[in-house]
């Protein structure tokens, strides 16, 4: 953080020492969850503006074991602000390090849960949107409200003085938004390899991803073998119909009414397509612009 650097400048070695101490312990916290779910620590990194773990998790780690690390990290400050007010009351501590510790404690607590990746809110935002939206969809819409909502703070902050000093320091703020909007243009950029990489993970525990929900998906002739994939959830397990589109005509008080209903073409054996053949083909064959129609002339036995 920019209090670090001030600090060493200005000869505060107390105060540098105790945020420092406090980055180190919300990112142990971060830590020590994630040993206890099972997921492996590689290291813990000191940042100018924070800390970073960096971990990689089991196959297919569920999301709320993602919320439930993002969110050890701010909670751990909970207790400490307790603790420093008891030394406070207790009078082992002057009332001037016990409003250090508290004003310290509280801007790593509520700054990290702003809903902004790659911050632990931000992460806790995405884990849960995955649970109610497509995996693709859930990470371009995180990516993309971090830049608006980063722009729109430093904005409030330049022009609302106010609203930067309730974030306990209005210049570290300003200063830490711009790592975060890097963070989502770098996390956007990699988009496809996030995808490959979820896709590739699904292909290799296939057998674990069959026992999940199903989640039956209507397809056009149109779509490709990669477009049919952007439409996966990361706790369900798809299963791909084929649909036409035809219009439907009927006469009410001598008007015609025209309506689109959604007719399911005959089974032949090619439908139901499940997720395991539609990675497959991703993966093996090579096709992921094969598209339905193209599929369909291969392998059905029936034109349609």
């Amino acid at each position: 953080m920019l209090v670090l650097a001030l600090g060493a400048l200005s000869g505060r070695w107390f105060e540098l020492v105790t945020l420092f101490t406090l980055v180190l312990i919300h990112e142990w916290a971060h830590a020590v969850c994630a040993r206890v779910l099972g997921w492996e620590v590689h290291s813990v990194v000191l940042l100018p503006f924070g800390g970073a773990l960096y971990v990689t998790p089991p196959p297919l780690a569920p999301p709320w074991q993602e919320v439930a690390i993002a969110l050890a990290g701010p909670l751990v400050h909970v207790p400490l602000i307790v603790l420093g007010w008891f030394w406070t009351a207790s009078h082992l501590w002057q009332p001037e390090m016990g409003r250090f510790w508290f004003e310290g404690n509280a801007m790593l607590f509520l700054f990290n849960l702003l809903p902004l990746y790659p911050l632990d809110g931000g992460r806790i935002v995405l884990s849960l949107l995955t649970l109610i939206l497509p995996y693709r969809f859930a990470l371009m819409t995180v990516y993309g409200v971090t830049v608006f909502l980063s722009v729109l703070f430093a904005l409030t902050i330049l022009f609302l003085p106010a609203f930067g000093y309730a974030l306990s320091g209005s210049l570290s703020a300003l200063l830490m938004l711009p790592y975060v909007v890097a963070a989502s243009i770098g996390a956007f950029r990699q988009l496809n390899y996030t995808m490959h990489r979820f896709f590739l993970e699904r292909y290799m525990y296939l057998e674990a991803v069959r026992s999940y929900q199903v989640c039956r998906t209507q397809v056009k002739g149109h779509w490709t073998m990669g477009r049919a994939l952007r439409t996966v959830y990361r706790c369900y397990y798809h299963v791909y119909d084929r649909a036409s589109d035809r219009v439907y005509e009927r006469t009410v008080h001598n008007r015609l009414i025209r309506s689109k209903i959604r007719i399911f073409l005959p089974d032949d054996g090619c439908y139901p397509l499940e997720e395991a053949n539609i990675l497959a083909l991703y993966f093996t064959a090579g096709s992921a612009n094969m598209t339905f129609s193209e599929w369909e002339a291969e392998h059905c036995q029936s034109s349609r």
